[in-house]
């Protein structure tokens, strides 16, 4: 038996094919911005939109051939045989921290997206680990503890 439990085995001869009843449809969403504590300003959508959010097929179509990380999300997952779901594509530039009220309004938005594109068997949240809001040190970890409310317990997320 396959030390991974059969999970993830590869095919012989078609490593790009999985053998298993692994998760089909895998959405992705990538909300990154690295926080500065130190910086006066304070971090709203409005910088989040100066660089782009890109919402549902808008994240596939504007990101696609680009070296980012929701690009490449997508890219490897349907590169092996999954039905890569595009859900947001939000980023700002290094900045304060985020204002509580604006998480507030990045998080209906990826709700929203969740919600739109149904059942996923798979959720890869590009996050960066650097994202900071006024009440809250870990808002990577808020926003995947977010996520998992709306997904259910039994979908995997994968974090990058």
């Amino acid at each position: 038996m396959c030390p991974n439990r059969g999970r993830y085995v590869w095919s012989q001869g078609e490593p790009n094919k999985y053998l298993s009843d692994m998760a089909k449809r895998v959405g992705v969403a990538s909300i990154i911005q690295e926080t500065n504590t130190f910086a006066a300003n304070r971090t709203t959508m409005h910088d989040f939109e100066i660089q782009g959010i890109w919402l549902g097929a808008d994240a596939d179509r504007k990101s696609h051939g680009m070296n980012i990380e929701v690009a490449g999300s997508l890219a490897q997952l349907r590169t092996h045989g999954f039905d890569a779901i595009p859900l947001m594509r939000a980023w700002a530039m290094s900045g304060g921290i985020f204002l509580d009220n604006e998480l507030a309004k990045m998080k209906a938005l990826l709700k929203e997206e969740l919600l739109t594109a149904g059942k996923l068997d798979g959720l890869i949240l590009n996050l960066h680990g650097a994202l900071i809001n006024e009440s809250d040190d870990h808002t990577d970890a808020h926003i995947t503890e977010f996520a998992r409310e709306i997904v259910g317990p039994d979908v995997p997320i994968v974090v990058t």
